[in-house]
């Protein structure tokens, strides 16, 4: 369940634009342990709408400049919020800390006291089932 809202503002210049806000937590599943976890997702953009492509690509090169869209009369919001929702999803889903994976893979291996390396295969041996 997300809260949402999605309102249009003409400013002094004429321009349109577009403010989104969507948050609320989307469930996936972890790439390290397998296991599904709330992410949680908080999207507030503004983009403006333009009426011919060309517009869209003219500050193309600037990292800062707002998005463009093209605007249309069969405008569809849901599928807006949607686009925004599955941009703001990472790359690649994971928990920061798995809580079911042994705490020897979250940990560096770090030298003995003594000076020698512990053998970086040895906690693979507590994975093995029998």
């Amino acid at each position: 369940q997300f809260d949402w809202a999605l309102w249009g503002e003409v400013d002094s210049a004429g321009r349109h634009f577009l403010h989104v806000r969507l948050t609320g937590d989307v469930y996936l599943e972890c790439q390290r342990c397998l296991e599904t976890f709330a992410y949680p997702v908080q999207v507030d953009n503004t983009v403006q709408l333009v009426e011919d492509e060309n517009e869209i690509e003219l500050d193309e090169d600037d990292p800062e400049a707002i998005e463009r869209i093209l605007a249309s009369r069969s405008f569809d919001g849901f599928d807006f919020l949607e686009d925004e929702l599955i941009l703001s999803l990472p790359y690649v889903a994971k928990h920061d800390q798995c809580p079911s994976m042994p705490k020897e893979l979250t940990q560096d291996t770090q030298a003995e006291p003594s000076g020698k390396k512990e053998n970086p295969f040895k906690v693979l041996k507590q994975l093995k089932k029998d």
